[in-house]
């Protein structure tokens, strides 16, 4: 069984919060003993953001829960694709160097809210299912959550 069948056996059939997949999936990561001191390019990772507020009202949207593919990284930074960019049942696709150019970030290491947390490759195929993305849009110093269905919608996801 896979962390997203784990995960979903535990809903029992039940409609959940994103608040409560995510919490979910941090925790089954956490109790794999998946944390991670640093990034290593062509693993995945997944971690709490809050970007520069000088940079928040540029972008037109954020991801405060991201996962990524890691392709790169320096002493400050470090890049990759941020599969919740992609539609869910699309997102299996996203770890990978080949990964469309909307769903690649640049992360200030100094911004990460939390423990990082490797996202096996094993569980590529559908970890993505689970709804742990959480949008958000600043406006005057406020940020604003989105939900991800307004942006797909929108047609702002891959």
């Amino acid at each position: 069984m896979s962390v997203f069948t784990d995960i979903q056996t535990k809903s029992l059939g039940k409609s959940q919060s994103s608040n409560w997949w995510r919490t979910q999936l941090f925790q089954s990561l956490f109790d794999m003993g998946l944390g991670s001191d640093g990034v290593t390019p062509g693993t995945a990772l997944t971690f709490k953001y809050d970007p520069e507020d000088d940079n928040k009202e540029l972008m037109k949207f954020w991801d405060k829960y991201p996962m990524v593919y890691i392709y790169g990284e320096d002493d400050e930074y470090f890049w990759g694709a941020n599969v919740h960019y992609m539609r869910p049942e699309l997102r299996k696709y996203g770890f990978t160097p080949a990964a469309p150019p909307k769903t690649i970030h640049k992360y200030l290491r100094r911004n990460v809210r939390s423990s990082m947390l490797v996202v096996p490759d094993s569980e590529w195929d559908d970890i993505g299912q689970i709804p742990s993305e959480q949008f958000h849009i600043t406006t005057f110093g406020r940020d604003t959550p989105v939900p991800t269905s307004v942006l797909l919608k929108k047609g702002e996801l891959v």
